[in-house]
């Protein structure tokens, strides 16, 4: 009234209620992995009111799983499980929410790339049921088995091997030369190693001031 007797224009907006939105906020995948491993998908759903939802995951369009859940007020974390691709490649993966009190649409999906390389080929060095091989094969690992007088003698003798695994192996039985390409491949070519214990390996296997002893 006050304004009016001095001639300023007042101009009002009514204020309408908050829309009720779910949104997804987060969207976290692993950037690269092997063929078949574990994928673990994190998401965010961020809600203004408590609602049953939907959730989708699609994989290059296409549906890999859903979940029925209770959203409520603010942020609402969840986690999906699944395996990635066997074949070698880049792989869209995305997450949509659908809510029957959501007026939003524009905010319901996130993406992200996932790139799949392919499936880890490890080296054991044991007997032929070595345990190791054993436990890596259900894994799905790919998986050689050889006796320490079959490795290669280069480093470069390691290309296409991600790991090698010395199950109870003595410094003797791999002998110099092997040892050193194993420190080598270790070094300069991102070689994975693990060396189990045993009656015939570390102190018992004569590692002390070996090749072996320097790589691990």
């Amino acid at each position: 009234a006050a304004a009016r007797r001095r001639d300023i224009v007042v101009d009002t907006v009514p204020l309408t209620a908050h829309p009720t939105d779910a949104a997804v906020t987060r969207l976290q995948v692993p950037t690269a992995l092997h063929a078949g491993d574990p994928l673990s998908i994190e998401t965010t759903v961020r809600s203004t009111v408590v609602a049953p939802a939907r959730l989708t995951v699609r994989r290059d369009g296409a549906v890999i799983g859903h979940q029925e859940v209770n959203l409520g007020v603010g942020d609402n974390p969840f986690l999906f499980a699944v395996k990635a691709p066997l074949r070698k490649g880049s792989y869209e993966y995305s997450v949509k929410v659908a809510s029957g009190r959501d007026t939003r649409r524009q905010n319901d999906q996130l993406g992200a790339t996932v790139r799949v390389e392919r499936a880890p080929h490890i080296v054991v060095v044991g007997p032929p049921a070595a345990a190791a091989a054993q436990m890596l094969e259900a894994d799905g690992i790919a998986v050689r088995v050889l006796a320490p007088g079959a490795l290669p003698t280069e480093a470069a003798g390691y290309a296409g091997v991600d790991g090698i695994v010395l199950e109870d192996i003595s410094n003797e039985e791999l002998g110099k030369a092997r040892a050193e390409a194993i420190g080598a491949a270790v070094r300069n070519r991102a070689l994975g190693l693990l060396a189990l214990g045993g009656e015939h390996s570390f102190s018992l296997g004569k590692y002390y001031k070996s090749p072996l002893q320097d790589v691990l």
